[in-house]
């Protein structure tokens, strides 16, 4: 019996070091590649570290510029519908599912990563009547804390676009009167650099927020705005909100 009890105790601690293994491996997977994906800063954009094999977890609305070892790598994607790319390794998440992104050098594919795309909360105050440039700020009130993962803002500038700048966020009050700043983002430049983007992840609780950026001359905006820049916001899990 004591013979038993031994091997069944052997058999126990043998069962809970490969648990344990596992579930370190598991962990060591989920952290490489959430520390690939590096929201952006006042000083950096967002960014991706792309490595071979690894799966990236993003959300619809994220822009991201893709950094490697490689030289002189060109982007493809296999899915643009997904996920698309620039040639430049210029990231843009279009719609939910998954999609294999790969590097080639010299015309032989050299590094692949696959990105999982996830559903967000879409809130725009985009209408088709446009004034070139010249919006100051967007100002929002949000109803309930939220998460805030991207910004795009549109630049038309007569569809020159501009060099995309910096993106900041403020509190404010219902008078518009600009608070303490919140954030400051590096923003992307899509579409011709008609689309400022900026991909962070901003927890804000509910109240008044504004938004700014460090070339407002093109910025655009209309009556029907009420003055407010043209703003596409992305949240995960609630959007609840008004622009004023």
């Amino acid at each position: 019996m004591m013979k038993n009890n031994r091997h069944k105790k052997i058999r126990s601690i043998a069962l809970a070091v490969v648990l344990a293994l596992v579930m370190i491996g598991s962990y060591n997977v989920t952290s490489l590649a959430t520390a690939n994906v590096i929201g952006g800063t006042e000083k950096q954009v967002a960014t991706i570290n792309a490595k071979n094999g690894i799966t990236i977890q993003v959300y619809n609305g994220d822009v991201y510029q893709i950094r490697s070892v490689l030289k002189n790598a060109k982007w493809f994607s296999e899915n643009s519908d997904c996920a698309a790319v620039t040639t430049k390794g210029v990231l843009t998440c279009v719609g939910n599912g998954k999609t294999k992104i790969y590097a080639k050098v010299s015309g032989k594919k050299a590094l692949t990563f696959t990105v999982k795309v996830k559903k967000d909360v879409w809130v725009t105050n985009w209408n088709d009547s446009v004034v070139s440039g010249g919006a100051n700020r967007c100002c929002l009130q949000l109803y309930r804390s939220t998460t805030l993962k991207s910004i795009s803002l549109y630049h038309w500038n007569g569809g020159k676009g501009k060099k995309a700048g910096t993106i900041y966020i403020y509190q404010s009050n219902k008078n518009h009167k600009q608070g303490k700043l919140v954030k400051a983002i590096r923003a992307i430049g899509t579409d011709k650099n008609t689309r400022w983007n900026a991909t962070t992840s901003i927890k804000l609780k509910k109240g008044y927020y504004m938004i700014k950026v460090s070339s407002k001359n093109t910025w655009s905006y209309n009556k029907e705005s009420e003055g407010n820049g043209f703003a596409d916001l992305y949240f995960e899990g609630v959007g609840d909100l008004s622009f004023y």
